[in-house]
């Protein structure tokens, strides 16, 4: 587990350095840990937290994960594509719509591990830039920023509400971030008339909120098998 802060002496002003001892329980327990206090202070930071929570600077480790789940969101894409599109298709329903279960885990993720905000907006861009750039699968060239960005800034700003990180509203998030990717991409680039582009977005709506509780079977996961990801306090809130 990551306990407390350090500022370094004597930097310039307007260069902040911050080292973070830290110590990682094995097995996820405190009373069995040992101290790699050598080593985290080798890390540099990437962001800083700023009063608000928003990004201004990260620790390299959740700046790694913010990059790992934003390239395992793209990876999953060539493969849940086709698999849901089979699923849709008898039910005559959109791909796009239902494929945000899955979709929007990889943002949510971003943010409960990293626990600040913007983390989510950070993992869409990610995903915009690379799929702009590459081409690859479901790439809509340079508007790929916005398709991937803006659903992810909605992601982030519902998740600022305090009662939508309780495990039983954290449908929400992504709930609305799915449907306004829906509205943009049945906006933007199909052209779908107004009755389609409304049930587009509430099918999107409704797989966007369970892709929450996958998120938090996720979460879980990782906190248990992967103790350095543990921070002080807790994402989520029972009340």
């Amino acid at each position: 587990m990551i306990y407390g802060n350090a500022r370094a002496s004597g930097e310039p002003r307007g260069l902040q350095i911050r080292c973070v001892p830290a110590t990682v329980g094995i097995g996820g327990f405190d009373s069995h840990t040992f101290p790699l206090t050598g080593v985290a202070e080798k890390l540099p930071l990437c962001f800083e937290r700023g009063n608000n929570g928003v990004l201004k600077k990260i620790p390299t480790l959740d700046a790694v994960f913010i990059v790992l789940m934003a390239a395992t969101g793209l990876a999953v894409k060539p493969v849940i594509g086709p698999v849901l599109k089979m699923i849709a298709a008898p039910f005559f329903l959109s791909t796009g719509s239902i494929a945000g279960v899955v979709y929007m885990v990889f943002p949510l993720l971003s943010v409960m591990v990293t626990r600040q905000s913007g983390s989510a907006t950070l993992t869409g861009f990610i995903q915009g830039i690379i799929v702009s750039v590459s081409g690859i699968y479901g790439s809509h060239g340079v508007l790929s920023l916005l398709s991937y960005g803006v659903p992810c800034i909605f992601m982030d700003m519902a998740l600022m509400v305090r009662y939508f990180r309780h495990p039983r509203l954290i449908f929400f998030p992504p709930a609305l971030a799915n449907a306004v990717g829906s509205l943009l991409v049945g906006t933007l680039f199909l052209r779908l008339p107004e009755f389609p582009l409304i049930v587009s977005a509430v099918l999107s709506f409704i797989s966007g909120g369970f892709s929450g509780y996958l998120a938090l079977f996720f979460y879980s996961y990782l906190l248990r098998h992967f103790p350095a990801l543990v921070k002080e306090g807790e994402f989520l809130i029972e009340r």
